[in-house]
């Protein structure tokens, strides 16, 4: 219908400078009226390459997660490129799974938050000759190209905030039991307890509560550390959506974050800056993840050599009256 080469209508769709730009319009027309589209599977059997990008995380529910896949969604698609996203939900054999089928599906790239049970996922991904970008958090022992976050700052930050506005009997609720082998986990949580310690402030074993990262399992936490009378005077949760649940399951008892005691959490979540929630959180950059995370791949794609194969990331504490109400009453 156009009177043009199959060539012609594939540089079209293509947009390139190859044709001109009243032919190309032509074409497209002709094939809207038809409503044609390109056959995709055809156009990467005849290339041997696909446009998939893989992006697999250990909790799609995490909202920390869905932030970094919602960035790079964006990013890949203004490049003409599908995001694959999969969670592995911390299962080892989830995460195999996974990458096999992006393997399978012959992707062009992955981005990878491991759930750090072995290195199988790397070395699949290396011996299939994919690039691959590991994020948020890695293993002391990994060594390839990576976007993290500085964890131990992350810790440090929260710790000192409680010093500096008064608390002396602190309580930290944690991941499940079964995640804190995780390296994220560890690591702000060893920072923590370190940097209180250097103030002279002692985190007790029994206000170390593994729990989990959601809203009941703060609730949960609570419950467990109020059994013989709730004693502490600041609480530091390992994700807001933890707080969140603490919070709520405290203020049945008639307790209030921010006048009986100080409450903090981690991802730094939208709903956390309300007037009404305002909650104390530390901040992780997930949009700079993504976007460094996904600059890295794409020269890694090309076969370029990276600037740096680790890059770190600061944390930000956001201070709110969950911990600053706290402080304003101890100075007047």
């Amino acid at each position: 219908m156009a009177g043009v080469s199959n060539m012609s209508v594939s540089l079209a769709f293509k947009g390139s400078p190859k044709i001109s730009e009243p032919t190309r319009k032509r074409i497209l027309e002709i094939a809207g009226k038809l409503n044609y589209v390109p056959n995709q599977a055809a156009r990467q059997l005849r290339s041997g390459r696909t446009d998939i990008i893989g992006f697999l995380v250990t909790d799609l529910a995490n909202p920390f997660h869905s932030l970094m896949i919602k960035h790079a969604e964006s990013a890949f698609s203004e490049m003409g490129l599908t995001l694959f996203t999969a969670g592995s939900n911390w299962q080892e054999e989830r995460e195999r799974a996974s990458v096999e089928r992006l393997i399978r599906m012959r992707a062009r790239g992955v981005l990878l938050c491991s759930c750090e049970k072995s290195r199988e996922s790397f070395e699949l991904l290396e011996s299939a000759g994919i690039p691959y970008v590991a994020l948020d958090s890695v293993p002391d022992s990994y060594q390839g190209p990576c976007v993290v976050n500085d964890l131990a700052q992350c810790g440090a930050l929260m710790a000192e905030h409680f010093r500096a506005i008064g608390v002396r009997k602190p309580a930290y609720v944690d991941a499940a039991k079964e995640m804190l082998y995780f390296s994220a986990f560890r690591k702000t949580r060893e920072a923590f307890c370190k940097t209180l310690r250097q103030s002279g402030i002692k985190l007790g074993k029994k206000n170390c509560i593994p729990a989990g990262m959601t809203l009941e399992a703060g609730a949960e936490a609570f419950r467990r550390l109020s059994a013989d009378g709730f004693k502490a005077d600041g609480v530091f949760c390992v994700n807001d959506l933890c707080a969140l649940g603490f919070r709520n399951e405290a203020e049945k008892h008639g307790l209030l974050a921010g006048r009986d005691f100080a409450l903090g959490g981690i991802d730094d979540m939208e709903i956390s800056a309300l007037s009404a929630l305002s909650l104390t959180s530390i901040r992780q950059p997930y949009r700079e993840i993504a976007r460094k995370a996904l600059e890295m791949l794409l020269l890694l794609m090309e076969k370029k050599a990276l600037p740096s194969r680790r890059i770190v990331l600061p944390q930000e504490l956001c201070a709110r009256a969950s911990t600053l109400e706290m402080r304003r009453r101890a100075q007047t």
